[in-house]
């Protein structure tokens, strides 16, 4: 990258913000968008700061993002099971969920 797009200036003269995309098609891809962004004063100023992924780096990305999400849920899940900032009734829902899927039998 030249250091001219390195210090991308916005329609409004201040900086520009490094910001990242995370629509599917352009995942984690990186932008310079004006400071202003969602105030009155937003100029739109719209400039990429790197190429394009390929298609199949944006399907391994997806995919890792969503193992991330479901790790995440199952150890919330966990958390709910052993009490940790949770109701009973979570707890109770959350235990019954283990059992019909037969994690848990043998266990107690």
């Amino acid at each position: 990258m030249d250091e001219a797009h390195a210090n991308s200036i916005c329609y409004c003269g201040i900086m520009a913000a490094l910001w990242t995309y995370w629509s599917n098609n352009n995942l984690g891809r990186g932008f310079f968008g004006c400071q202003n962004y969602g105030d009155p004063r937003y100029c739109r100023f719209f400039a990429w700061f790197d190429n394009p992924m390929s298609p199949r780096a944006r399907i391994v990305i997806v995919g890792l993002l969503r193992k991330v999400k479901a790790i995440k849920r199952e150890r919330k899940k966990e958390l709910i099971i052993w009490g940790i900032g949770a109701t009973s009734r979570q707890r109770d829902a959350a235990c019954r969920d283990k059992l019909w899927k037969g994690s848990l039998i043998g266990v107690m």
